[in-house]
Formats: structure tokens, sequence, C-alpha cells
């Protein structure tokens, strides 16, 4: 299980101050807000989580924090 996270910051050196001490993968979108990703994704606030299977599959749509764990272990079974 890895952890990703996609940085929306305008700023790089905002985002790498904040990423220097993360322990997960942090990546940075040059087009920061402006991303088309967004609404791709439907990403309605952020953060958004999304939790994919190996190939990179969306499986599920985390609400917050709390129920990550949860959801995970629900697909662990």
């Amino acid at each position: 299980m890895a952890i990703y996270q996609v940085s929306l910051d305008d700023s790089k050196l905002v985002w790498e101050e904040k990423a220097a001490n993360v322990p997960w993968v942090s990546v940075r979108d040059e087009n920061g807000p402006n991303t088309t990703y967004i609404a791709s994704y439907n990403v309605q606030s952020i953060p958004t989580l999304f939790i994919m299977n190996k190939r990179g599959v969306i499986v599920s749509r985390a609400t917050d924090f709390k129920t990550v764990d949860a959801e995970i272990a629900k697909l662990l079974k």
C-alpha cells in the first residue's frame, strides 16, 4: 500500500516546503488549481481522497480521512 499526493499549490516553493517532511510520495501539478484533472476526477473540495487498486483503477472515493482505513479494510477482505 502507498499514499500518493498530488498537490495543486500555485507556488513550487510553498509545495516544496510543505512536502519536505511528509512520509509519502508528493508530486505537484504545475497547473495548480487550473488543472484539467479537477473536472476529470470531479474534485469538489480539497483534499479529495481516492483509493486505487494496484492497476491504478479508482475503486473507492473516501469522504474524509476517518473513512480511509475502513474503506481499505473492506477492499483487503
